[in-house]
C-alpha cells in the first residue's frame, strides 16, 4: 500500500471523527471525507475503503459512545461517493451517477432520523415545527406592540391575519420536507462529484460523461412534467396528492433554477473567457441580485427559472454550436 493510500485513509477516519466530534460541521466533513473515499475506491478498490470506513466508525463510536452514531457517519461518507464512481466507472451518464449520490444521501439521512426516533422516542420533524412555533407565538406580542405604536388600523384583524400567515408557513415548509432533503441531497452529491473531477482530470482519468455545469440542461419532457404537477398541486381536492404534487413541482423547479443559472454561466464563459474578468464581472451581478430579492415579481430566482424553461424548449447553447449538452 503506497504512502497515498495510507494518507487517504487516515483523511477519511479523521473526517468519520471530525464528523462525531463536530456535529456543527459535519455536513463539510462528510463532504471531504465523500470526496476522499471516492476517489481511494477509483485508485484502490474496496479493501482501503471498507478498512478507513470500518476504522472510522471505530473512532466516532470512541467520541460518542454510540455505535450507531458511527454506523451513520460511516455510511454518509462512504456510501455516496463510492456509488457515483461505481456508476462512473460503468460508463453511465451524468444524470446516473448525480442520482446514486442523491440515494445515498437520502438513504444516510433517512437511517439518522430512524435512530434518533428509536434512541430518544422523538419525532425530529414534529420537534422541530414545535420549536418554530414556539418562537412563532413569542414574537407575536412584539408585533402586536409594533402595530400599536404605529397607530395601525383593525389591530385585531391584522393580528389574526398575520397569524394565520406564518401558521400557513409552517405548514407548508412540513409539507415540503421531501423535496428539501432531496435538493439538499443532490447538491451535497453534485459537490462531492465536482470535488472528485477535479482529481480525477488531474490524474489523467476520462471524465467526458461528467457533463460541465455550463452545459446542464433539462429535456423538454421536464417543462411538460412541470406544468401537469403543477396543476395538480393547484386544483387536487385531496391533501396527500396535493403535497406529493407539490413536492415533484418543488424540486422540477429548483432543477430549473439551476439550468438558467447554468445557461448564465455558459454565455458568460463564452464572452468573456478569462476566469478573473469573469470574477469581477460576477460580483457586482451577484450583489445586485441579492437586493432584488425582495421584489414580488421577477426576482433572481424567477429569471432563473424562466430562462431555464425557455432553454428547455429552445436549446439556446445549441446556437452557439454545441450538441452535447444534457
Amino acid at each position: 500500500m503506497k504512502a497515498k493510500d495510507i494518507i487517504s485513509i487516515a483523511g477519511v477516519v479523521l473526517c468519520i471523527a471530525a464528523a462525531a466530534w463536530l456535529p456543527v460541521l459535519g455536513v463539510l466533513f462528510t463532504l471531504v471525507g465523500a470526496v476522499v473515499c471516492a476517489l481511494l475506491y477509483v485508485r484502490r478498490g474496496w479493501y482501503p475503503v471498507i478498512l478507513s470506513a470500518v476504522l472510522g466508525a471505530v473512532a466516532a463510536f470512541g467520541l460518542t459512545r454510540s455505535p450507531l452514531a458511527g454506523i451513520v457517519l460511516m455510511i454518509g461518507v462512504v456510501v455516496p461517493g463510492c456509488a457515483m464512481m461505481v456508476v462512473w466507472k460503468k460508463r453511465f451518464g451524468m444524470r446516473e451517477i448525480i442520482t446514486a449520490g442523491t440515494l445515498g444521501f437520502l438513504g444516510q439521512t433517512m437511517l439518522e432520523f430512524i435512530i434518533i426516533r428509536i434512541q430518544s422516542g422523538k419525532n425530529i420533524f414534529s420537534e422541530m415545527f414545535s420549536s418554530m412555533q414556539a418562537e412563532i407565538d413569542a414574537m407575536l406580542p412584539q408585533f402586536r406592540e409594533m402595530l400599536e405604536t404605529s397607530g395601525a388600523a383593525n389591530l385585531e384583524e391584522s393580528m389574526q391575519a398575520l397569524t394565520q400567515m406564518y401558521h400557513y408557513l409552517i405548514e407548508t415548509i412540513a409539507q415540503l420536507i421531501p423535496a428539501i432533503l432531496f435538493i439538499c441531497s443532490c447538491v451535497m452529491a453534485y459537490i462531492v462529484l465536482c470535488g472528485c473531477t477535479v482529481f480525477l482530470r488531474h490524474g489523467g482519468q476520462d471524465t467526458g460523461k461528467i457533463t460541465p455545469f455550463t452545459e446542464l440542461h433539462a429535456p423538454r419532457s421536464v417543462a411538460l412534467a412541470v406544468l401537469v404537477t403543477f396543476a395538480i398541486s393547484l386544483f387536487a381536492p385531496q391533501q396527500v396528492i396535493r403535497g406529493a404534487a407539490l413536492n415533484i413541482t418543488v424540486v422540477l423547479f429548483a432543477y430549473f433554477v439551476i439550468c438558467g443559472i447554468s445557461l448564465l454561466c455558459f454565455w458568460m464563459k463564452r464572452l468573456f473567457p478569462r476566469v478573473l474578468l469573469r470574477t469581477l464581472i460576477a460580483i457586482p451581478m451577484v450583489a445586485v441580485a441579492l437586493s432584488m430579492m425582495i421584489l414580488p415579481i421577477l426576482n433572481p430566482v424567477q429569471l432563473f427559472l424562466l430562462a431555464g424553461i425557455v432553454d428547455s424548449a429552445f436549446r439556446f447553447r445549441r446556437l452557439a454550436g454545441r450538441s452535447d449538452v444534457m
